[in-house]
């Protein structure tokens, strides 16, 4: 009879196999195996094909590339934040431009109004004098020699460039709030969509053809109402210094 102890081992049913076997599976499949797997440790790149072998890439390109894998990632992130960043400064120095160009236009274009008050204002003090030169002169015709309708003439004439100079204009002052807010926002809000708006009000407000322009227009004619009746004011005060003076 044969003893339990001189068994073979595959004669007892158990999958029983000696220790260099498993010691030889371990190695087998094991990451410390840099003959089938470098994997991460070399810091190699994995492709579709499998693991990139020692033999098949340089010391320096190997080298880089683990570099690249090292600090790859974060890399890439700070690029896209970077990125990002540079992109919402750009939209936010558009927007400050546009900002700055609206207000230069809502500067330009108060200070033509006022200057528009100015010249009323200014305009109301030439027609009192023109009235009044025109009453002395008609209470002091007699000492004109017959020749008092001159400087009130020219009275009447400053007076009639002072009123078209005070007349009720037309100013441009800017598109309609409610319209340009619509049209704004007609086609949804999006990123950049301050900085178009700006655009697009300063594009009517300025320009050959915008408001501040078509304001210019009204307030150089304003102004030269103004100095020829100041210039008409002038010649009658000369034209009767000269009657009095020398005509008998």
């Amino acid at each position: 009879m044969i003893s339990a102890s001189s068994r073979s081992p595959l004669s007892s049913g158990r999958a029983m196999r000696p220790p260099c076997m498993f010691l030889a599976v371990f190695l087998a499949v094991s990451p410390l195996n840099v003959a089938n797997d470098i994997g991460p440790r070399d810091g190699l790149h994995t492709t579709a094909k499998g693991n990139v072998k020692p033999a098949e890439v340089s010391s320096g390109v190997r080298e880089a590339i683990v570099a690249n894998q090292k600090k790859g990632p974060t890399v890439h992130a700070g690029r896209i934040i970077a990125a990002r960043s540079a992109i919402a400064d750009a939209q936010d120095d558009l927007k400050a431009i546009s900002e700055s160009a609206r207000d230069l236009a809502y500067r330009q274009l108060d200070e033509e109004l006022q200057s528009c008050d100015n010249y009323d204002a200014k305009t109301v003090g030439v027609l009192g004098f023109d009235g009044a030169g025109v009453a002395a002169i008609l209470a002091t015709k007699d000492a004109f020699h017959g020749w008092w309708g001159i400087p009130a003439s020219l009275l009447l004439l400053s007076t009639l460039w002072a009123l078209l100079c005070i007349r009720s204009s037309s100013w441009d002052v800017g598109p309609d709030p409610k319209k340009f807010y619509d049209e704004a926002i007609a086609r949804g809000v999006d990123v950049g969509s301050a900085a178009a708006a700006n655009a697009k009000l300063v594009s009517e407000l300025g320009g050959p053809k915008g408001a501040i322009a078509k304001n210019e227009k009204i307030l150089a004619w304003k102004a030269k109402f103004y100095q020829w009746a100041l210039a008409t004011i002038a010649i009658a005060l000369l034209e009767s210094a000269v009657l009095l003076a020398f005509v008998r």
